[in-house]
Protein backbone atom coordinates (compact mmCIF):
# COMPACT_ATOMS: atom_id res chain seq x y z
CA UNK A 1 0.00 0.00 0.00
CA UNK A 2 0.99 3.46 -0.78
CA UNK A 3 2.02 5.88 2.30
CA UNK A 4 1.69 9.08 1.99
CA UNK A 5 4.80 11.16 2.90
CA UNK A 6 3.25 13.16 5.45
CA UNK A 7 5.40 14.93 7.99
CA UNK A 8 3.36 17.78 9.83
CA UNK A 9 1.04 15.78 11.78
CA UNK A 10 3.83 13.32 12.34
CA UNK A 11 3.49 12.01 16.19
CA UNK A 12 6.74 11.57 17.80
CA UNK A 13 7.89 8.68 20.35
CA UNK A 14 11.13 7.51 21.76
CA UNK A 15 12.28 4.50 23.43
CA UNK A 16 15.33 5.20 25.62
CA UNK A 17 18.84 3.31 25.09
CA UNK A 18 20.58 4.36 28.44
CA UNK A 19 21.74 1.55 30.26
CA UNK A 20 19.59 0.57 33.56
CA UNK A 21 16.55 1.88 32.43
CA UNK A 22 13.75 0.19 34.33
CA UNK A 23 11.03 0.19 31.69
CA UNK A 24 13.13 -3.09 29.98
CA UNK A 25 15.97 -3.24 27.55
CA UNK A 26 15.69 -2.20 24.06
CA UNK A 27 16.24 -5.35 21.37
CA UNK A 28 15.84 -8.52 21.01
CA UNK A 29 14.92 -10.82 24.39
CA UNK A 30 16.85 -14.20 25.26
CA UNK A 31 14.51 -16.03 23.44
CA UNK A 32 15.40 -14.22 20.43
CA UNK A 33 11.98 -12.00 19.90
CA UNK A 34 11.65 -8.73 19.98
CA UNK A 35 10.59 -6.67 23.49
CA UNK A 36 7.48 -4.47 23.37
CA UNK A 37 7.84 -1.29 25.59
CA UNK A 38 5.66 1.11 26.68
CA UNK A 39 5.82 4.41 24.75
CA UNK A 40 6.16 8.04 27.34
CA UNK A 41 4.82 11.17 25.98
CA UNK A 42 7.68 12.67 23.67
CA UNK A 43 8.15 16.33 22.43
CA UNK A 44 10.21 16.86 19.76
CA UNK A 45 13.81 17.13 19.90
CA UNK A 46 15.41 20.81 20.61
CA UNK A 47 18.51 19.28 20.60
CA UNK A 48 21.12 18.76 17.39
CA UNK A 49 19.70 15.87 15.60
CA UNK A 50 22.33 13.01 14.45
CA UNK A 51 21.22 11.86 10.58
CA UNK A 52 18.77 9.33 10.11
CA UNK A 53 19.71 6.00 10.55
CA UNK A 54 18.32 2.74 8.72
CA UNK A 55 17.10 0.20 9.87
CA UNK A 56 15.06 -1.19 6.81
CA UNK A 57 16.75 -4.70 5.12
CA UNK A 58 17.35 -5.03 1.68
CA UNK A 59 14.00 -6.86 1.42
CA UNK A 60 12.09 -4.18 3.18
CA UNK A 61 13.64 -1.09 1.58
CA UNK A 62 12.58 -2.61 -2.09
CA UNK A 63 9.10 -2.98 -0.99
CA UNK A 64 9.35 0.64 0.36
CA UNK A 65 10.70 2.53 -2.47
CA UNK A 66 9.07 0.44 -5.05
CA UNK A 67 5.97 1.89 -4.41
CA UNK A 68 7.06 5.95 -4.33
CA UNK A 69 7.07 7.36 -7.42
CA UNK A 70 10.21 8.59 -8.98
CA UNK A 71 9.85 12.47 -8.92
CA UNK A 72 9.14 13.33 -12.59
CA UNK A 73 8.70 11.28 -15.96
CA UNK A 74 12.26 9.72 -17.27
CA UNK A 75 14.08 6.81 -16.35
CA UNK A 76 15.39 6.36 -12.35
CA UNK A 77 17.78 3.93 -10.56
CA UNK A 78 17.95 3.56 -6.54
CA UNK A 79 20.24 1.76 -4.79
CA UNK A 80 19.53 0.49 -0.84
CA UNK A 81 19.54 2.03 1.29
CA UNK A 82 19.41 5.51 -0.47
CA UNK A 83 15.71 6.88 -1.05
CA UNK A 84 16.22 9.82 -3.38
CA UNK A 85 15.59 8.31 -6.66
CA UNK A 86 18.96 9.05 -9.24
CA UNK A 87 17.84 10.25 -13.04
CA UNK A 88 19.48 8.18 -15.48
CA UNK A 89 20.00 7.95 -19.51
CA UNK A 90 16.86 6.39 -21.24
CA UNK A 91 16.78 4.03 -24.19
CA UNK A 92 14.65 2.48 -26.49
CA UNK A 93 12.01 0.05 -26.09
CA UNK A 94 11.89 -3.12 -29.04
CA UNK A 95 9.74 -2.11 -32.11
CA UNK A 96 8.17 -4.90 -31.96
CA UNK A 97 4.62 -6.51 -30.80
CA UNK A 98 3.67 -8.12 -27.15
CA UNK A 99 0.49 -9.22 -28.45
CA UNK A 100 -2.60 -9.45 -27.02
CA UNK A 101 -4.38 -13.45 -26.79
CA UNK A 102 -6.32 -14.79 -29.47
CA UNK A 103 -7.47 -17.85 -27.30
CA UNK A 104 -8.87 -20.16 -25.65
CA UNK A 105 -4.98 -21.31 -25.29
CA UNK A 106 -4.10 -24.77 -24.46
CA UNK A 107 -2.59 -26.42 -21.75
CA UNK A 108 0.66 -24.39 -21.42
CA UNK A 109 0.42 -20.98 -19.95
CA UNK A 110 -0.46 -18.04 -22.03
CA UNK A 111 -2.51 -17.14 -24.57
CA UNK A 112 -5.34 -16.96 -22.45
CA UNK A 113 -4.46 -19.38 -19.79
CA UNK A 114 -3.41 -17.81 -16.89
CA UNK A 115 -4.30 -16.53 -13.43
CA UNK A 116 -5.22 -12.92 -12.69
CA UNK A 117 -5.67 -11.24 -9.55
CA UNK A 118 -8.94 -9.58 -9.73
CA UNK A 119 -10.39 -6.78 -7.53
CA UNK A 120 -14.18 -4.97 -6.39
CA UNK A 121 -12.13 -1.60 -7.23
CA UNK A 122 -9.54 -0.53 -9.35
CA UNK A 123 -6.10 -1.20 -9.17
CA UNK A 124 -3.23 0.85 -8.04
CA UNK A 125 -0.22 -0.67 -7.80
CA UNK A 126 0.77 -4.04 -8.73
CA UNK A 127 3.60 -6.49 -8.57
CA UNK A 128 4.80 -10.21 -9.57
CA UNK A 129 7.22 -12.18 -8.36
CA UNK A 130 8.40 -16.10 -8.13
CA UNK A 131 8.58 -16.74 -4.56
CA UNK A 132 9.47 -20.07 -5.43
CA UNK A 133 11.55 -21.70 -8.18
CA UNK A 134 12.67 -25.00 -8.63
CA UNK A 135 14.42 -27.08 -11.67
CA UNK A 136 15.26 -24.35 -13.71
CA UNK A 137 18.57 -24.64 -15.14
CA UNK A 138 17.81 -23.19 -18.81
CA UNK A 139 15.38 -21.32 -20.95
CA UNK A 140 15.36 -20.62 -24.58
CA UNK A 141 13.41 -18.35 -26.93
CA UNK A 142 13.39 -17.41 -30.27
CA UNK A 143 17.03 -15.81 -29.75
CA UNK A 144 18.63 -18.26 -28.15
CA UNK A 145 19.49 -18.58 -24.74
CA UNK A 146 17.74 -16.70 -21.86
CA UNK A 147 15.41 -15.13 -24.09
CA UNK A 148 11.78 -13.88 -22.64
CA UNK A 149 9.98 -11.49 -21.04
CA UNK A 150 8.52 -10.79 -17.61
CA UNK A 151 4.86 -8.86 -18.27
CA UNK A 152 2.33 -7.52 -15.57
CA UNK A 153 -0.48 -7.21 -18.05
CA UNK A 154 -3.68 -5.35 -17.29
CA UNK A 155 -7.36 -6.67 -18.20
CA UNK A 156 -8.32 -4.79 -21.57
CA UNK A 157 -10.86 -2.13 -19.95
CA UNK A 158 -13.33 0.34 -21.22
CA UNK A 159 -13.82 4.63 -21.41
CA UNK A 160 -9.64 4.89 -22.59
CA UNK A 161 -10.54 8.45 -24.42
CA UNK A 162 -8.68 6.99 -27.30
CA UNK A 163 -11.76 4.86 -28.55
CA UNK A 164 -13.41 7.98 -29.65
CA UNK A 165 -11.76 7.20 -32.88
CA UNK A 166 -12.79 4.09 -33.53
CA UNK A 167 -14.62 2.49 -36.37
CA UNK A 168 -16.35 0.67 -33.57
CA UNK A 169 -16.64 2.36 -30.14
CA UNK A 170 -19.04 0.10 -28.51
CA UNK A 171 -16.14 -2.68 -28.92
CA UNK A 172 -12.85 -0.63 -27.97
CA UNK A 173 -10.93 -1.53 -25.69
CA UNK A 174 -7.82 -0.34 -24.20
CA UNK A 175 -5.00 -2.45 -22.56
CA UNK A 176 -1.46 -2.02 -20.93
CA UNK A 177 1.31 -4.11 -20.74
CA UNK A 178 4.19 -3.69 -17.97
CA UNK A 179 7.74 -5.50 -19.64
CA UNK A 180 11.31 -6.26 -18.74
CA UNK A 181 12.86 -7.37 -22.24
CA UNK A 182 15.46 -9.50 -21.64
CA UNK A 183 16.89 -8.67 -25.20
CA UNK A 184 15.59 -5.71 -28.14
CA UNK A 185 16.19 -2.88 -26.42
CA UNK A 186 18.90 -0.37 -27.96
CA UNK A 187 22.26 -2.50 -29.28
CA UNK A 188 19.91 -5.55 -27.97
CA UNK A 189 20.08 -4.83 -24.40
CA UNK A 190 17.56 -5.78 -21.62
CA UNK A 191 14.86 -3.00 -20.82
CA UNK A 192 11.62 -2.15 -18.80
CA UNK A 193 8.92 -0.41 -20.96
CA UNK A 194 5.12 -0.15 -21.37
CA UNK A 195 2.81 -1.40 -24.53
CA UNK A 196 0.01 -0.02 -25.12
CA UNK A 197 -2.52 -1.10 -26.91
CA UNK A 198 -6.34 -0.08 -28.54
CA UNK A 199 -8.55 -3.08 -29.34
CA UNK A 200 -11.16 -3.52 -31.75
CA UNK A 201 -10.17 -0.10 -33.48
CA UNK A 202 -10.99 -0.63 -36.73
CA UNK A 203 -10.58 2.30 -38.52
CA UNK A 204 -6.76 3.57 -39.45
CA UNK A 205 -4.61 4.11 -36.58
CA UNK A 206 -3.84 7.35 -34.84
CA UNK A 207 -0.38 9.05 -35.88
CA UNK A 208 2.41 7.10 -34.50
CA UNK A 209 0.56 4.24 -33.58
CA UNK A 210 1.23 0.63 -35.42
CA UNK A 211 -1.05 -1.72 -36.68
CA UNK A 212 -1.52 -5.12 -35.75
CA UNK A 213 -4.71 -6.66 -37.40
CA UNK A 214 -8.06 -4.09 -35.95
CA UNK A 215 -5.77 -3.24 -32.93
CA UNK A 216 -3.19 -0.71 -32.76
CA UNK A 217 -0.24 -0.20 -30.65
CA UNK A 218 2.36 1.87 -29.51
CA UNK A 219 5.28 1.72 -26.79
CA UNK A 220 6.15 4.22 -24.17
CA UNK A 221 8.30 7.07 -25.61
CA UNK A 222 11.25 5.67 -23.66
CA UNK A 223 12.68 2.53 -22.07
CA UNK A 224 14.63 2.32 -19.04
CA UNK A 225 18.07 0.30 -18.95
CA UNK A 226 17.89 -2.67 -17.43
CA UNK A 227 20.36 -5.77 -16.50
CA UNK A 228 20.42 -9.01 -17.54
CA UNK A 229 18.60 -11.93 -15.81
CA UNK A 230 19.08 -15.19 -16.60
CA UNK A 231 15.83 -17.86 -16.15
CA UNK A 232 18.26 -19.33 -13.29
CA UNK A 233 17.96 -15.92 -11.64
CA UNK A 234 13.45 -15.42 -11.45
CA UNK A 235 13.23 -16.18 -7.67
CA UNK A 236 15.15 -13.31 -6.97
CA UNK A 237 13.26 -10.46 -9.61
CA UNK A 238 10.21 -8.50 -8.66
CA UNK A 239 8.27 -6.60 -11.79
CA UNK A 240 6.46 -3.77 -9.88
CA UNK A 241 3.61 -1.40 -11.52
CA UNK A 242 1.52 1.81 -11.15
CA UNK A 243 -0.90 3.72 -12.81
CA UNK A 244 -1.93 6.91 -11.95
CA UNK A 245 -1.66 10.31 -14.17
CA UNK A 246 1.76 8.86 -14.97
CA UNK A 247 2.37 5.40 -14.56
CA UNK A 248 5.83 3.90 -14.01
CA UNK A 249 7.09 0.19 -13.81
CA UNK A 250 10.02 -0.90 -11.81
CA UNK A 251 11.95 -3.67 -11.94
CA UNK A 252 14.22 -5.45 -8.83
CA UNK A 253 17.08 -8.16 -9.78
CA UNK A 254 17.97 -8.54 -6.31
CA UNK A 255 21.40 -6.62 -6.33
CA UNK A 256 20.24 -4.11 -4.55
CA UNK A 257 19.60 -1.34 -7.51
CA UNK A 258 15.86 -0.49 -8.22
CA UNK A 259 15.20 0.77 -11.99
CA UNK A 260 12.04 2.09 -12.96
CA UNK A 261 10.46 3.81 -16.13
CA UNK A 262 8.10 6.91 -15.69
CA UNK A 263 5.67 8.14 -18.28
CA UNK A 264 2.42 10.15 -18.29
CA UNK A 265 -0.80 7.79 -18.71
CA UNK A 266 -1.82 7.16 -22.64
CA UNK A 267 -4.99 5.17 -22.09
CA UNK A 268 -6.26 6.08 -18.44
CA UNK A 269 -5.25 2.84 -16.72
CA UNK A 270 -5.60 4.69 -13.24
CA UNK A 271 -9.64 4.73 -14.40
CA UNK A 272 -10.40 0.78 -14.77
CA UNK A 273 -7.80 -1.31 -13.90
CA UNK A 274 -9.24 -4.41 -12.35
CA UNK A 275 -6.99 -7.26 -12.83
CA UNK A 276 -3.50 -8.22 -13.10
CA UNK A 277 -1.71 -11.03 -14.96
CA UNK A 278 1.80 -11.37 -14.20
CA UNK A 279 4.29 -14.01 -15.25
CA UNK A 280 7.02 -15.14 -17.64
CA UNK A 281 6.41 -15.45 -21.49
CA UNK A 282 7.99 -15.31 -24.82
CA UNK A 283 10.09 -12.07 -25.82
CA UNK A 284 7.37 -10.89 -28.74
CA UNK A 285 5.43 -11.74 -31.50
CA UNK A 286 3.42 -14.88 -29.58
CA UNK A 287 6.61 -16.31 -28.86
CA UNK A 288 7.32 -19.30 -26.12
CA UNK A 289 9.81 -19.26 -23.42
CA UNK A 290 10.71 -22.62 -23.15
CA UNK A 291 11.89 -24.16 -19.72
CA UNK A 292 13.88 -27.41 -19.56
CA UNK A 293 11.84 -30.35 -18.07
CA UNK A 294 11.47 -30.63 -14.71
CA UNK A 295 10.48 -27.39 -13.55
CA UNK A 296 8.36 -25.46 -11.09
CA UNK A 297 7.72 -21.97 -10.62
CA UNK A 298 5.26 -20.46 -7.90
CA UNK A 299 4.10 -16.96 -9.26
CA UNK A 300 2.60 -14.68 -7.01
CA UNK A 301 1.08 -11.33 -8.15
CA UNK A 302 0.09 -8.57 -5.67
CA UNK A 303 -2.18 -5.87 -6.08
CA UNK A 304 -3.31 -2.70 -4.14
CA UNK A 305 -6.25 -0.84 -4.32
CA UNK A 306 -7.06 2.57 -4.88
CA UNK A 307 -9.06 2.50 -1.79
CA UNK A 308 -7.30 0.71 0.47
CA UNK A 309 -8.43 -2.68 2.05
CA UNK A 310 -7.07 -5.85 3.92
CA UNK A 311 -9.51 -8.13 1.52
CA UNK A 312 -8.29 -10.59 -0.55
CA UNK A 313 -8.79 -10.33 -4.21
CA UNK A 314 -9.97 -13.37 -6.24
CA UNK A 315 -8.45 -15.71 -8.69
CA UNK A 316 -9.45 -15.27 -12.53
CA UNK A 317 -9.16 -17.39 -15.22
CA UNK A 318 -7.56 -14.82 -17.33
CA UNK A 319 -4.85 -14.43 -19.78
CA UNK A 320 -4.50 -10.91 -21.35
CA UNK A 321 -0.98 -11.39 -23.60
CA UNK A 322 -0.63 -14.04 -27.00
CA UNK A 323 3.00 -15.12 -25.69
CA UNK A 324 3.00 -18.43 -23.66
CA UNK A 325 5.52 -20.82 -21.88
CA UNK A 326 6.07 -24.25 -21.99
CA UNK A 327 4.71 -24.64 -17.96
CA UNK A 328 0.63 -25.56 -17.32
CA UNK A 329 -1.23 -24.50 -14.66
CA UNK A 330 -1.52 -26.89 -11.39
CA UNK A 331 -4.89 -27.83 -10.95
CA UNK A 332 -6.29 -26.09 -8.05
CA UNK A 333 -3.25 -24.22 -6.85
CA UNK A 334 -4.17 -20.31 -7.28
CA UNK A 335 -4.87 -19.31 -4.21
CA UNK A 336 -6.27 -15.38 -2.70
CA UNK A 337 -4.81 -13.79 0.16
CA UNK A 338 -5.91 -10.95 1.98
CA UNK A 339 -4.50 -8.70 4.86
CA UNK A 340 -2.06 -5.54 4.37
CA UNK A 341 -0.33 -7.45 1.46
CA UNK A 342 -3.06 -8.68 -0.74
CA UNK A 343 -3.04 -11.08 -3.91
CA UNK A 344 -2.95 -14.36 -5.34
CA UNK A 345 -0.28 -16.98 -5.83
CA UNK A 346 -0.61 -20.54 -8.04
CA UNK A 347 2.00 -22.80 -9.61
CA UNK A 348 2.93 -23.90 -12.85
CA UNK A 349 4.82 -26.67 -13.50
CA UNK A 350 6.27 -29.17 -16.68
CA UNK A 351 6.50 -32.18 -14.03
CA UNK A 352 4.18 -34.80 -14.32
CA UNK A 353 1.56 -35.06 -11.09
CA UNK A 354 2.94 -31.20 -9.62
CA UNK A 355 1.64 -30.50 -6.33
CA UNK A 356 0.59 -26.71 -5.44
CA UNK A 357 3.01 -24.89 -3.06
CA UNK A 358 0.95 -23.95 0.11
CA UNK A 359 -0.92 -21.20 -0.24
CA UNK A 360 -0.34 -18.10 2.30
CA UNK A 361 -2.95 -18.00 5.36
CA UNK A 362 -6.28 -16.71 4.77
CA UNK A 363 -4.87 -13.06 6.99
CA UNK A 364 -1.48 -13.60 6.10
CA UNK A 365 0.76 -10.01 5.69
CA UNK A 366 3.18 -12.05 4.38
CA UNK A 367 6.75 -13.53 6.02
CA UNK A 368 7.77 -10.80 7.57
CA UNK A 369 5.22 -10.31 10.27
CA UNK A 370 5.93 -8.76 14.07
CA UNK A 371 4.43 -10.88 16.83
CA UNK A 372 3.94 -7.96 19.00
CA UNK A 373 0.45 -6.32 18.42
CA UNK A 374 0.34 -2.39 18.35
CA UNK A 375 -3.62 -1.86 19.69
CA UNK A 376 -4.96 0.94 21.53
CA UNK A 377 -4.50 4.16 21.36
CA UNK A 378 -1.42 5.58 18.99
CA UNK A 379 1.87 4.27 19.80
CA UNK A 380 0.51 2.79 22.81
CA UNK A 381 3.68 0.10 22.33
CA UNK A 382 6.87 0.04 19.89
CA UNK A 383 8.89 -2.79 19.53
CA UNK A 384 12.70 -3.01 19.41
CA UNK A 385 14.28 -0.61 17.26
CA UNK A 386 15.35 -2.79 14.50
CA UNK A 387 11.68 -2.74 14.03
CA UNK A 388 11.73 0.93 13.23
CA UNK A 389 10.41 0.58 9.89
CA UNK A 390 6.60 -1.00 10.80
CA UNK A 391 3.16 -0.78 8.70
CA UNK A 392 1.07 -0.68 11.42
CA UNK A 393 -2.66 -0.29 12.17
CA UNK A 394 -4.17 1.22 15.21
CA UNK A 395 -8.18 1.65 16.49
CA UNK A 396 -8.70 5.27 16.69
CA UNK A 397 -11.82 7.52 17.74
CA UNK A 398 -13.68 4.18 15.99
CA UNK A 399 -11.68 4.43 12.92
CA UNK A 400 -8.68 2.34 11.99
CA UNK A 401 -5.80 4.19 11.26
CA UNK A 402 -2.85 3.06 9.10
CA UNK A 403 0.91 3.91 8.72
CA UNK A 404 4.21 3.19 9.43
CA UNK A 405 6.75 4.13 12.13
CA UNK A 406 9.44 6.09 9.98
CA UNK A 407 12.21 9.09 10.32
CA UNK A 408 14.44 7.17 13.02
CA UNK A 409 16.49 9.78 14.87
CA UNK A 410 19.42 9.69 17.85
CA UNK A 411 19.38 12.83 20.20
CA UNK A 412 22.22 11.64 23.04
CA UNK A 413 20.90 8.09 24.34
CA UNK A 414 17.34 8.28 23.11
CA UNK A 415 16.11 7.77 19.75
CA UNK A 416 12.79 8.83 18.14
CA UNK A 417 10.53 7.74 16.10
CA UNK A 418 7.68 9.57 14.31
CA UNK A 419 4.35 7.77 13.43
CA UNK A 420 3.43 8.93 9.97
CA UNK A 421 -0.34 8.49 9.08
CA UNK A 422 -1.10 6.37 5.34
CA UNK A 423 -4.98 6.47 5.67
CA UNK A 424 -7.69 5.36 8.26
CA UNK A 425 -10.91 2.79 7.41
CA UNK A 426 -14.37 3.94 8.94
CA UNK A 427 -14.38 1.02 11.19
CA UNK A 428 -12.22 -1.46 13.62
CA UNK A 429 -9.06 -2.52 12.64
CA UNK A 430 -8.89 -6.87 12.00
CA UNK A 431 -8.60 -8.44 14.83
CA UNK A 432 -6.19 -11.17 13.67
CA UNK A 433 -2.96 -10.43 15.19
CA UNK A 434 -1.41 -11.90 12.15
CA UNK A 435 -2.50 -8.98 10.11
CA UNK A 436 -2.17 -6.39 12.80
CA UNK A 437 1.99 -5.29 12.31
CA UNK A 438 3.46 -6.02 9.05
CA UNK A 439 6.89 -4.36 8.02
CA UNK A 440 7.42 -2.70 5.24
Amino acid sequence: MMLCRLRSNALLIFVSMAAGCSSGSVGPSSTGSPSAVEADNATSPTASVAAPTSPLTMEHWRRKMSRIAPPKDGCFELSYPATTWQEVPCTTAPAVPFVPAKGPGGDNVGNGTDFASGVDGVISFAEGSFPSVTGVTSETGDAGANSFTLQLNSNPFWGTALCSGSGTPDFCQGWQQFVYSSAGCTGERPCIFMQYWILNYSNPCPSGWNTYGNDCWENSTSAGAAPAVPATSLANVALGASAGSSDYVTLSTGSGTLYTLSQASVLGLNLDWALAEFNIFGNCCSAEAYFNNGVSIVVQTLTDSVTPTTNAPYCASSGYTGETNNLNLVSGSCCPFGGFSQGIQFTESNVSGATPQPCPPPSSCGTDIDPYILTGSPIQKLVTSSYAYLWACFNVNNDCECGAFDAQVAVGSTTYYSWVPAYRMPSACPANPACTVSQL
